[in-house]
């Protein structure tokens, strides 16, 4: 992790602030709390954010960037979710109870992240309402998003799965980011039948 200057970290405020503008006004005094109660910092390529079995005090919001979480430390094929640009990206188990992390959290590509401590994220909760407004406008969006990718993961068939991820544009962004063994495993099936319903589907 390289935590980034201030002329490069103003340009990321910026951007988020321009994206969070679309749930509501985001107040100067508000602005102002943010960069007193966080960080902007860069993480490589292959550069965990959060590691299995340590403690958890750090909340992400990806500016830009792509992330997977994992359990074993030998096999990062074996995804159980992911986080792209825009997205809070914790293990929130683990950050609410402050307990350890029961995954790993890897970069797949460089990100940029907005970190925010325990502590610090709690103040902004209680003295800026814009902010928690906003922070739980997106949390809503994000947690309906995760529920149905469960519901899919567990219920559709695997060519189903396969369409529902095509459909709603997100396998595009997976097959960019991630192998093919790697989505495989998100989308619980194994690398062969991955390949040969993308081949039956046109999409190889």
């Amino acid at each position: 992790m390289k935590e980034l200057e201030w002329i490069a970290a103003n340009q990321v405020y910026k951007s988020i602030f321009a994206h969070w503008e679309k749930y509501t006004h985001l107040s100067k005094v508000t602005r102002e709390e943010i960069y007193l109660h966080s960080k902007v910092a860069r993480f490589a390529k292959n550069e965990r954010l959060q590691e299995l079995g340590k403690y958890v005090n750090s909340l992400f919001y990806l500016a830009d960037g792509f992330c997977i979480s994992f359990c074993d430390t030998q096999i990062k094929d074996h995804v159980l979710d992911f986080w792209t640009t825009n997205e809070w990206c914790t293990s929130w188990y683990a950050f609410g109870n402050k307990q350890v992390a029961p995954v790993h959290i890897m970069a797949l590509r460089e990100s940029i992240s907005i970190i925010f401590s325990y502590e610090e994220y709690n103040i902004l909760l209680t003295k800026c309402l814009d902010f928690a407004y906003i922070s739980h406008r997106m949390l809503m969006e994000q947690t309906g998003k995760f529920e149905e990718r469960v519901l899919v993961n567990h219920v559709y068939s695997a060519k189903e799965r396969i369409t529902y991820f095509r459909d709603y544009h997100l396998l595009q962004e997976l097959m960019i980011q991630m192998s093919h063994k790697q989505i495989a495993s998100l989308l619980r099936m194994t690398p062969e039948t991955f390949s040969k319903l993308l081949r039956d589907l046109n999409m190889s």
